[in-house]
């Protein structure tokens, strides 16, 4: 097979094609007998277990409870048998875990659209395809439906109105530009007005960096005393906020507005864009644009 070294228009143009596709695949067609039928099937074809009690729920938590309360009753959990991690390791490749690698399956699918020629066991593709969530045993295994919505914003996990993972039971989880908040932490930032010092007491530096976002800007800049770098004519602005109590080491932030809102948002810029002192520039990686191409459709725009 020839070795594919570049990508035609055509191709880079159905990328978008193909996430959409496999993000609808983790939510979308739910069929709670395929799943417990691939469940047997993948028993028996890797493990040689061919009695295994297939118990369905409606979201991953009810698995764990389940699980907890099997494991509550020690004469019913002896029976069940080790649970198996080293076995399905080792034979299904870590298949068996949170979040089946659907995404594998998107990607070895554009690859082999592209003229790419990856092959994998149909049984196991379709069961990464169809079941969502596992805790295998011997004998028993607990198995999840899949959520019924999932949020992606710009190819990732974002919501500031609801959970970006919801089950029929109305469990899920929340999250900020793929970072995961608790219910009570993600209300009082997406609110807008979280106090800058509560603020900055977040201890997981990912939420706090998230939560900056949706605070006052300015008051952020002033208490952390940013040095303006560059102002562009486009409005934007880079800063440089000094090592202290905030950040370990010299950290780039740059400020710009939202052209539809108005609103101000401040966003981390890797230090090697940072240090180039350009405004723009920064905004054009942050879009994964070099600085011709970020002026370029701006002037357009």
């Amino acid at each position: 097979m020839e070795k594919i070294t570049s990508l035609t228009k055509e191709q880079e143009e159905q990328i978008p094609f193909f996430i959409q596709k496999w993000v609808k695949k983790s939510y979308e067609d739910n069929n709670k007998d395929l799943s417990i039928e691939l469940v047997r099937k993948v028993y028996k074809d890797f493990l040689k277990i061919d009695d295994v009690k297939v118990l369905y729920f409606t979201s991953p938590i009810l698995c764990h409870i389940a699980n907890l309360i099997i494991k509550g009753n020690n004469q019913i959990y002896n029976q069940l048998g080790s649970q198996l991690d080293n076995q399905l390791d080792s034979q299904l490749g870590n298949q068996l875990y949170m979040f089946w690698r659907i995404a594998w399956l998107g990607w070895e699918d554009y690859v082999n659209y592209i003229g790419g020629d990856i092959q994998i066991n149909e049984t196991l593709s379709s069961f990464i395809e169809n079941v969502h969530f596992i805790i295998p045993y011997e004998n028993v295994c607990f198995v999840s439906a899949k959520p019924k919505k999932v949020c992606f914003k710009g190819g990732i996990l974002h919501s500031d109105t609801q959970k970006v993972v919801e089950y029929e039971d109305g469990w899920g989880w929340y999250a900020l530009n793929r970072v995961t908040f608790p219910e009570n932490l993600w209300k009082k930032v997406v609110s807008g007005n979280m106090p800058f010092e509560d603020v900055l007491k977040i201890e997981d530096i990912d939420q706090r960096t998230q939560a900056m976002r949706y605070s006052d800007v300015r008051k952020f800049l002033k208490h952390s005393k940013a040095k303006l770098l560059n102002k562009s004519t486009k409005g934007n602005e880079l800063y440089k906020i000094p090592k202290g109590d905030i950040f370990t080491e010299n950290a780039y932030y740059l400020l710009y507005k939202c052209p539809s809102t108005g609103k101000e948002y401040i966003s981390g810029v890797p230090k090697g864009e940072g240090i180039k002192g350009s405004a723009d520039e920064a905004m054009g990686w942050k879009f994964g644009l070099t600085m011709q191409e970020y002026q370029t459709i701006e002037d357009e725009g």
